[in-house]
């Protein structure tokens, strides 16, 4: 594991949805951006966690990265789960919600045919210097 992570709920910056705290069953209401980076679809990786709720989110959107998410939220009325650690972004805010979101391990994985590779190995050895303590 590199270092433990969580997704902010993201709003356009001058929304008035800023204004107020938000319930899971509200914002599960609201349409959704979901990044989805290995296929177009509309599942997204919290939909477990709001069915453990009895929520449906209201996904309306996909896009395969999430570089692109804070230019579409920023310009129209979707939100989004977004990794805490790519914010700030000048585009969007961080929506106010009366629960946080579960947090999650970011790791790196690679093939067994690149252990013995020197850049490789001097890749993992920068990244363990950075991110684990």
């Amino acid at each position: 594991m590199l270092f433990e992570e969580q997704h902010i709920c993201i709003t356009a910056r001058h929304s008035k949805r800023l204004e107020k705290t938000w319930t899971l069953e509200e914002v599960a209401r609201l349409s959704q951006l979901i990044v989805s980076p290995s296929r177009a679809n509309l599942r997204g990786s919290h939909d477990e966690w709001f069915a453990l709720q009895g929520l449906k989110r209201n996904i309306v959107m996909s896009v395969p990265s999430f570089s692109a998410a804070p230019d579409i939220i920023g310009a129209t009325d979707m939100i989004s789960f977004y990794p805490s650690r790519l914010l700030p972004n000048p585009k969007v805010a961080s929506l106010k919600l009366d629960t946080l979101t579960p947090k999650f391990e970011v790791i790196v994985a690679w093939h067994s045919r690149t252990r013995h590779s020197p850049l490789h190995i001097w890749m993992i050895e920068r990244l363990k210097a950075l991110f684990v303590r």
